[in-house]
């Protein structure tokens, strides 16, 4: 998934050098989540409301880029 999103996350992810699961930890995400998310074989869902709020809270992603996201996750899936 080429995204600004999934672009963000890989960035903050290798900036902070943390886990997967260190970054879910930080976002107050279960950490299957961004498992399945940073997996590129598994097309990963779209984001729901209370995550969206928990990953901006907490790493200052805006809302405009994981809605872009969901909308292009929606039309490749049809």
């Amino acid at each position: 998934m080429n995204t600004e999103f999934y672009k963000q996350m890989l960035s903050i992810k290798r900036e902070r050098e943390m886990s997967v699961r260190e970054l879910a930890k930080e976002c107050d995400l279960c950490h299957g989540t961004l498992i399945e998310f940073f997996n590129k074989k598994r097309p990963f869902r779209p984001l729901r409301d209370k995550t969206m709020a928990r990953i901006h809270n907490n790493l200052g992603i805006s809302y405009e880029v994981m809605e872009d996201y969901n909308n292009t996750i929606m039309k490749e899936r049809g």
